[in-house]
């Protein structure tokens, strides 16, 4: 679908291309130079065999395209070419809307529901007005140029940055006419006659007539080609009073044809003389006109009424950078109402320009800020996080596979779907258990037999955790064993060398009381 789109949209720029260069087509169009023609013809064989030898090569394909386009306004007219685009447009777009109603299923739907399919409406409207663009004008061709909002999602949400709040923006406008509603008022009480605009009157002057659209007025007369001005008056000024047609008429023609030739001719340089005099007068009016303008400023009051002070300030005080004192009459400080009027010229300074203006910009920007960042949250979320599990990219970290692996190969999404649509044009009798399982979830649109926040790389890594846990708890508790053994050996050993020393001091005390009860010599 986005390859037919973007064909359109590229076929309408080029017509809106041709349109902005060339309008008003001339009919008589100017053929190419020798050069230039055997330039446009071998850039038009390069790009083809480029176009044939490389089919993926874009430069190729618009150099192609523009020679081409190029080639057919000199051979075949402006018209015939854009004649030719607007019909590849038409029918490239009622390709596109049939294969989108075969792939939603548009015939099977009740009236009302494809009435309200917004892009089949859509690209509906956008055919008529191709159509129209053909058969009415060929500025309804500028109307498609907004199929770049609808292409683009950044555009929508500038569009979606005024829609959204649309409200609160109405409202704030509100208080902005209201607002300009009372300044008017009090400008209408107290300052009507500083309401003196510089304006611009149209010249009631006749129009300038070129001088060598005089020459050519002579058309095409009695069936023999006419003469140009100048011709004409050699013609008139070389027969005589007596015979007027003596050196003007061709001996071959017989007297009615070259009597009635020789009338319009005539009556031809009569109606050219008078239009050189109103030429002359023409051009002397309207120096005249120029000169008494530049030497005077004209001015009108724009607030003898309540309803001319309302359009005023509307008009001059929101498209003035100043408010409307960058407009109204400049005040001598002698004037009593001087201090009011600097109050008025400010209050509505930073009341009307400030404050509720720039209230109405920051709703919008803030609006588009918000959009922005929704835009940029759903771009993190898709590029961090698995469409079908839904698992983020760090439970990836430090795993035998890695996100990019994961979301290409265990859950790509485009896997899922043709598995889906297998499901759905596969003979039921011929399912499997898993697919018929499958088969009556997405009948009910359950998504239960989706793999969430789990994955067989992410299992299969936990068990080889498991394992390896548990030889190592198991080689810690072998040594632990051993520990405990070597231990025990040494309390043994401990006890058995305690025992000797009791052993060994109970001798002592034997001996040591025998010794001294001996007598002594």
């Amino acid at each position: 679908m986005t390859l037919w789109s973007g064909i359109s949209f590229n076929f309408v720029v080029l017509i809106n291309l041709i349109v902005a260069f060339y309008y008003p087509f001339i009919s008589n169009t100017t053929g190419l130079d020798s050069r230039i023609s055997g330039l446009v013809w071998t850039c038009m064989l390069i790009s083809l065999a480029v176009v044939i030898t490389i089919p993926k090569s874009g430069h190729a394909i618009r150099t192609l395209i523009a020679s081409s386009i190029l080639r057919f306004i000199y051979s075949l007219g402006l018209v015939p070419t854009l004649w030719i685009l607007g019909a590849l447009n038409v029918s490239n777009k009622v390709v596109f809307i049939v294969s989108l109603m075969g792939n939603r299923g548009t015939f099977t739907k009740p009236m009302n529901q494809v009435m309200t399919d917004f892009q089949f409406m859509y690209n509906i409207g956008y055919l008529l007005v191709c159509l129209m663009g053909m058969f009415v004008h060929e500025f309804f061709y500028s109307i498609l140029l907004f199929d770049l909002v609808y292409r683009e999602e950044t555009l929508v949400n500038v569009i979606k940055s005024v829609t959204r709040n649309g409200r609160s923006i109405i409202l704030t406008a509100v208080l902005a006419v209201i607002l300009i509603y009372m300044f008017s008022i009090v400008g209408f009480l107290f300052f009507k006659d500083d309401f003196l605009l510089e304006v611009d009157a149209l010249s009631t002057a006749l129009p300038i007539v070129n001088p060598e659209t005089v020459k050519v007025a002579a058309g095409v007369i009695g069936g023999t080609t006419a003469t140009t001005l100048s011709s004409v008056k050699v013609m008139a000024s070389s027969s005589t009073p007596t015979h007027p047609r003596a050196h003007t008429l061709p001996p071959s023609c017989d007297n009615d044809t070259c009597h009635k030739a020789m009338n319009n001719i005539n009556s031809t340089v009569s109606k050219l003389q008078q239009m050189e005099e109103k030429l002359n007068s023409t051009e002397n009016t309207t120096s005249l006109t120029e000169t008494s303008g530049q030497d005077s400023e004209s001015k009108e009051r724009a607030c003898d009424s309540l309803v001319m002070c309302i359009v005023t300030s509307l008009n001059e005080g929101l498209r003035n950078g100043g408010g409307i004192g960058d407009v109204l009459r400049k005040p001598s400080i002698k004037e009593p109402l001087f201090v009011a009027r600097v109050i008025y010229d400010l209050l509505f300074y930073f009341i009307i320009i400030i404050i509720v203006l720039n209230l109405i910009f920051g709703v919008i920007i803030d609006t588009f800020a918000d959009l922005r960042s929704e835009k940029q949250q759903k771009e993190e979320i898709l590029k961090n996080t698995c469409f079908v599990c839904g698992l983020d990219r760090s439970a990836f970290d430090n795993k035998s596979v890695s996100f990019e692996d994961h979301i290409k190969s265990e859950h790509n999404m485009w896997h899922y779907l043709y598995f889906i649509v297998l499901v759905k044009v596969k003979d039921p009798t011929e399912f499997t258990g898993p697919e018929s399982y499958v088969y009556d979830l997405v009948k009910e649109n359950n998504l239960e037999w989706f793999p969430r926040m789990r994955a067989m790389s992410l299992a299969t890594t936990d068990n080889d955790n498991e394992q390896n846990e548990m030889r190592n708890l198991q080689t810690q508790l072998e040594m632990t064993n051993k520990l405990v053994i070597t231990l025990s050996q040494q309390l043994c050993d401990l006890k058995d060398q305690m025992a000797e020393q009791r052993k060994h001091k109970q001798r002592l005390g034997i001996l040591n009381p025998a010794a001294g009860s001996m007598p002594t010599m």
